[in-house]
This record gives C-alpha cells, structure tokens and sequence, in this order.
C-alpha cells in the first residue's frame, strides 16, 4: 500500500499486491467491484468511514491535521449489499508541508538548446504543487515559476523545464512544496544547470590573475576564468577582507575590474574565485601599491607686481595638494594646504622681487608626501603682465580649458604651443601673444570666429 502524506492530507494505493487483495480477486470474485475505506488517528477507538469507491485503486484522505499519525483499512464491497473482511490497518504520518528532496538535471531537449529540465521526487495527485525558483549565479533576483500538473502518480519523478535561457551562463535552480492547504515549504538545495548547444558549458577556475594602471587611488585587475566571480581585497597587513561578486558569464574568458577608492603609497594583496561550482577555491595572492608622484610641469603664470598664478599638472585628480612659498632670500616657507585644483594664485607680493615656491603631493596623513622641484619666478615693477607659455594637450575647442595644459584658456600674454587640432568657435575669439605649431599642429577657424594676436 503506498502512502503519499503532506500536511493536511495523504494518498494510499491498493492493488494486486496490497494486503488481502491478490491477482485472484478480479476473477474470485467478479461482483465487488466497489472498496469501502476507514480511517482513524491512532490510539483512538472509533474507526471513520472515509468513501465507498468504485472501480478505483487509489484515494486521497483531506483534511487532516499536520504532523500526526494515522491507520487506515479497506474491505471489499459487493453487489449484494455483503461486504468482505478489513484488510489489516497499514498506518501513515501526516507532514509539515516539506520541501522535495534535491532537484538534479534531466536531460536536454537538443532541439531546443536552450531548454534544460530540472527534476525531482515529489507526490503528485495529493493536492501538492511544485514552484520552482531560479537565477543566474552570484545575481540576486529569483525568476519563479510554478511547475505544470502531472498525472497522478505516488513518490515519482516530476520535472519542469527552465525555458529560454541563454547560453553558457549557469544558474541555480531551487524546488518547493506548495501543499494543498495553501502553506509552502522552504526551497530545496539548488542543482546548477546551464543552456546551449555544442560544447557544453565547462566551469574553469580562475588563473593567470595580474594589474596594471595602478594609480594612487585606483588599479586594473585582472584574471581569466569560467564567471560569475567573487574578489576579494584588503590593505597591506590587514585581515578584513573587502568582498564583491561580478556577474561575469559565458565561457572562459579575460575579466577586469577597477578597484576605485584606494589609499596612496598603500599595499594592497587581492584574490579571485569561480562561482560556477560550488566550494571553488580562491585563486594565488596578487599584491600590488598604490603610487604618489610628485607633481610636474610647474609654471608661473600672468606675473604681475603683487601676484602670480601657478600651475602645475596634476599627478591624479584626486590627491590634494600642499603649496610651498617664500621670497628667494628667505629661510622659512609659507604652506598653503587642502589645494584640489592643478593652479593657485599668489597675491600680496612685493614687486621687481625674487620668489621660490615648490608643489606637494599629498599622499596621506601617515605617509611621507612626494614634492616637486623647486622653481623661481619674479614679480614685475609695472603692472604689465609677463609673457607666459601655454600648450595644448589634446584636440578640441580653443575656448574649452580641457584643451590646454594649465586648464586655463590662453590671453594675449601666452605665447602658445599647438601641437593638436584646436577649433575657434563660431563667434569665438582665440587669443594669444604669439603661436608656435608642433608636429600635427593646426587652427581651424570656424564661420565668424577668428584668431587675435594683439598684445
């Protein structure tokens, strides 16, 4: 007699095999063709009348209560009104609604590459339904679907196909029980599968792991292997480990990620992992440190009696910068902290006098600061601007500051160096003491703008 039990009901077959009921019974006696069913929690006295059933070989009890234990008999029925002797009670234990046990992979419909079926052992006829749930791994949203009835069978294979899945990108797929009173299971263990045709998908731990561009606050990583991943970093000398997952898919392939929010001057050690199977190890330790340049290219610009205005090129756009100043003859700097911008302007100066002044890079509280050259200019006796030099660092339009290596737009006091293609604007002015032309140097004038050499 097999017995199929959730919570709140059980279904019980009979046959040539149960007791009291053997291949003789359809020729012995050819008038009961009706069963009578009774039913009772055991320890109790009092026997439940359940169904009178015709020409059937299984039932299913409802309506009972969850995690008790039950007995149930049948007996023959005839035509007559006579009935027959109760088979011997055979007993079942009603459930929580529980989940299947774990799901695993049928096979493939290789006219449909991209539909994998994913079975498991269930009670179908009970009143259980099956909801699956699934998602690519190391992605967070489930995708749910709630399987298709099945014929009624007890403790057999169920099975639903996952449809439309892209290629080579393995999911994880998760089963539960919805019981016929409403209440659902928790989700089974997940089983992996994975669509497509051809080469079947191959899960490859990651390797040949390096970086590069390693800024003072960023760096490249990079590694190959069969995705998703999980990486993992810290800094130098420390256990906490930094972690994130990359829904990197598809087959082996190069991978990349940019760590952003670094320390300067700072060691860093990071790993990689697959997630494509379960329990797959980390990849070999890679190290790598942050840098701190010094920044270059320092000018003074537009000197006049009582002022100038430094640039310099940045050595990252996210460092700060200290300036150091003082008049020539002098022992002592004056420090000037917290710079964000490439530039600053010094005022209250004393006129036809000698100034040093050098820029620093702020690499961070604890660590040593990396410094530039030290540089000299002089203020002027009259109020006339020193000519000053300025050069294009990239192609573009005269009057963007991105175009020029200071940042700054060029006046009548630069004498400027173009060695890009830099377009005047319609209506737009460039202005400039004198131009010099480097190597793929040129000016594109557009309709009514024009070039303005005039001191």
């Amino acid at each position: 007699m097999l017995i199929c039990a959730d919570n709140s009901g059980a279904t019980v077959r009979w046959g040539s095999s149960s007791n009291n009921f053997s291949s003789q019974d359809i020729v012995c006696y050819p008038n009961a063709n009706r069963y009578e069913l009774q039913y009772r929690l055991i320890g109790a006295t009092t026997w439940v009348n359940s169904a009178t059933l015709t020409a059937l070989s299984q039932y299913s009890f409802t309506g009972l209560s969850g995690n008790m234990a039950y007995e149930w008999r049948i007996r023959h029925s005839f035509n007559d009104g006579s009935t027959g002797t109760y088979s011997a009670p055979a007993s079942f234990t009603t459930t929580g609604c529980v989940p299947p046990p774990s799901p695993f992979v049928g096979n493939y419909n290789f006219h449909d590459c991209s539909t994998p079926t994913v079975v498991w052992i269930g009670c179908s006829g009970t009143g259980t339904r099956y909801e699956l749930r699934y998602r690519a791994i190391g992605s967070l949203p489930w995708t749910s679907t709630v399987a298709a009835e099945q014929p009624p069978n007890l403790y057999s294979q169920l099975s639903c196909p996952i449809r439309d899945l892209p290629d080579y990108i393995p999911y994880e797929v998760q089963v539960r029980s919805i019981c016929a009173s409403g209440d659902a299971s928790e989700y089974s263990a997940s089983v992996t599968v994975a669509a497509g045709c051809g080469q079947p998908y191959e899960c490859v731990r990651t390797k040949s792991i390096c970086h590069y561009n390693v800024t003072a606050t960023t760096a490249i990583l990079s590694w190959q292997g069969s995705g998703p991943f999980e990486l993992r970093w810290r800094k130098g000398y420390t256990t906490t480990w930094n972690i994130v997952q990359i829904p990197h898919y598809g087959r082996e392939n190069a991978a990349t990620f940019l760590l952003t929010n670094l320390e300067p001057n700072t060691p860093y050690d990071w790993q990689v992992r697959s997630l494509c199977t379960p329990n797959g190890g980390f990849s070999s330790v890679d190290f790598f440190r942050t840098v701190c340049n010094a920044p270059i290219t320092g000018r003074a610009n537009t000197i006049r009696p009582t002022s100038a205005k430094l640039t310099w090129a940045a050595a990252d756009a996210s460092l700060m910068y200290k300036l150091f100043w003082r008049k020539a003859d002098e022992t002592n700097w004056q420090i000037i902290t917290a710079i964000a911008t490439p530039f600053y302007s010094l005022t209250g100066l004393t006129r036809s006098t000698a100034y040093e002044w050098r820029i620093e890079t702020d690499c961070g509280a604890s660590l040593t600061a990396v410094s530039g050259p030290v540089r000299i200019f002089r203020t002027t006796a009259t109020a006339t601007a020193v000519s000053t030099s300025i050069a294009t660092i990239r192609n573009g339009n005269w009057n963007d500051p991105g175009t020029w290596a200071c940042n700054r737009i060029p006046t009548n006091a630069d004498a400027v160096t173009i060695g890009h293609i830099v377009t005047v604007p319609t209506g737009a002015t460039g202005n400039a003491l004198k131009i010099v032309y480097g190597v793929g140097g040129k000016v594109l004038v557009s309709t009514g703008g024009r070039v303005s050499l005039e001191p």
